[in-house]
């Protein structure tokens, strides 16, 4: 066990369960394929095993704390290094595009990457976020935007991100809309201190930059739409929106028994377009 690790009062509320093993560190930093000219955003660094390896690739790493009981350590360590920047704050409430802008000079940069082990309770949450901040990007309305994040999940979650056909998710079809979704090892839960009652597992999201936004509104809806009710068929769950949904099925040779877990990323866009064209009133 790390000997920082036995002075440290880890916080519940924060969800702090530092990784152990620097294989696992070592890895993320290899599927973010960082480089040089990166500018890398680190969520919770906590005692700073991935901070080191980030910091190696000589990219700008910019690494935002929650605690501030952990910033002493973190400026102890890498404070040093011209390439790391610490900033003391919570991702569900930082301007990201402020607090890069504060540590790096974006003269020609307008990307930067994404890596973390996030708190199991809140991982959804900041994933979330650095969607909006992609969409937001690609349309212009900000500066700076993602185009690759790596993080260290609780495993189910990891999973719900990656499932495909015939066990599609809403957040994975929601996900593939924006970006192309891959998970790589599992990590044990002995390899975290303290240690949770669960497994991580590692992902990636690759964003598409090359997005046609006039449609996708409009898709969004319809796949929430259909995995409100996830264990009815997704006629049920759209016939009160779409009164002729049984015709649309049949143009598109959808059995009618299909449930929304069944369908790929192509068919929810042609089903969105074909609702489209008989939207019975704005969703």
């Amino acid at each position: 066990m790390n000997r920082y690790f036995s002075d440290h009062k880890f916080k519940k509320n924060f969800g702090q369960n530092f990784l152990r093993n620097s294989k696992f560190a070592k890895l993320m930093v290899n599927y973010l394929e960082v480089k040089p000219t990166d500018i890398v955003l680190e969520i919770g660094p906590g005692e700073g095993m991935l901070t080191k390896e980030l910091i190696d690739t000589g990219a700008n790493i910019i690494s935002v704390e929650i605690d501030y009981s952990l910033l002493p350590n973190l400026i102890k360590k890498f404070s040093k290094y011209n390439n790391f920047h610490l900033e003391h704050g919570d991702t569900l409430t930082l301007n990201i595009q402020k607090t890069i802008q504060k540590h790096i000079n974006l003269s020609e940069c307008s990307k930067y990457k994404v890596i973390g082990s996030l708190p199991f309770n809140t991982s959804k949450k900041i994933i979330s976020i650095f969607f909006h901040e992609f969409k937001r990007w690609i349309k212009n309305e900000i500066s700076l935007g993602p185009t690759k994040m790596v993080f260290l999940l609780q495993e189910e979650v990891s999973k719900l991100y990656n499932c495909s056909p015939p066990h599609m998710t809403y957040l994975s079809a929601i996900s593939k809309i924006y970006s192309v979704i891959k998970k790589y090892e599992s990590v044990p839960n002995s390899q975290f201190f303290p240690t949770p009652k669960v497994n991580g597992g590692i992902i990636s999201f690759t964003f598409k930059e090359n997005i046609d936004f006039s449609n996708n509104h409009q898709l969004e809806k319809i796949i929430k739409l259909g995995f409100q009710s996830p264990r009815k068929t997704l006629v049920n769950n759209l016939k009160q929106y779409y009164p002729n949904i049984n015709e649309i099925f049949k143009k598109l040779n959808l059995d009618n028994k299909v449930r929304a877990a069944a369908l790929s990323l192509n068919q929810w866009g042609l089903l969105s377009n074909e609702l489209n064209k008989n939207l019975k009133h704005d969703l």
